[in-house]
């Protein structure tokens, strides 16, 4: 499933109709709607509720990526209204840190660089001379997304609004350049990456928990050892063979649990 977050509603109702989104009853705080294979969640204004956001997200639903689309404003009047564009780099005016989202693949659209400020900027703010497009959610977004997916499974896409003079930036404005770019969204939807297939077979799962089973392990104990199966599975050391010498051993007691995991965790990592 592909994840789309929006910081407006006016940003997200184009997007809903568009991709014929239903509203998902399970989530309170946040507006959510989502097809078989597409969610959308609408986070509110600012990178703290961006991020949240993006973890509800994550955490609900088994994610292959997730694009952040909505509206900036640019300081470069070479940029007209309704511009969409690729964000390649992330500055985050507060601490400033910078996050780079890897565009393996063309778009179709012009790249630029966002800078995600904590309030609202207009023409009278004093900027530093880099600053180009500005937004309030991107770099909480993409900080948050990191966590759960790869660099190059994060995609930010934004429509410039104005040139910061927001009087104009109205809720009908705003979902009238997001509607005018449905069609380069749907686009860069179908130039994601696939979905990556299951890291384990359903008879390897089956075996996994056969041997977790049989060790009556604790919590911290399950978490490491899935921990280092997950790691040996990634370096093709991993044989279910392994498992099952392993699982033929019947440990008397804790310490000799603890020595047989010493030697399961060598074997495998």
């Amino acid at each position: 499933m592909i994840g789309l977050v929006t910081a407006l509603s006016s940003e997200a109702r184009p997007l809903v109709d568009a991709f014929n989104l239903k509203k998902d009853q399970g989530t309170r705080r946040f507006d959510l709607y989502r097809s078989d294979d597409l969610s959308l969640i609408v986070s509110g204004i600012g990178k703290i509720k961006s991020a949240i956001a993006v973890t509800i997200l994550c955490q609900k639903f088994e994610l292959s990526n997730l694009v952040n689309v909505g509206i900036c404003g640019s300081r470069n009047m070479l940029r007209p209204v309704g511009q969409a564009l690729a964000v390649h780099k992330i500055t985050d005016a507060t601490t400033g840190r910078d996050f780079y989202p890897e565009l393996l693949t063309d778009y179709g659209l012009e790249e630029g660089a966002l800078t995600t400020f904590d309030r609202v900027v207009t023409e009278d703010t004093p900027l530093e001379p880099n600053v180009e497009l500005i937004d309030m959610e991107a770099s909480g977004f993409f900080e948050a997304a990191s966590y759960f997916l790869e660099l190059d499974r994060i995609h930010i896409i934004k429509v410039v609004s104005d040139h910061l003079n927001v009087n104009h930036v109205t809720r009908e404005f705003v979902a009238g350049l997001i509607t005018r770019r449905v069609d380069d969204l749907r686009r860069v939807l179908t130039l994601l990456p696939a979905p990556k297939a299951p890291l384990f077979s359903p008879d390897e799962l089956l075996d996994i928990n056969r041997l977790v089973a049989h060790f009556r392990l604790t919590s911290t104990q399950q978490y490491q050892v899935l921990d280092w199966i997950r790691t040996s599975k990634v370096k093709g050391k991993f044989t279910v063979s392994l498992l099952e010498e392993f699982a033929r051993t019947q440990p008397m007691g804790k310490s000799a649990t603890k020595a047989i995991l010493k030697n399961l965790h060598d074997h495998l990592v």
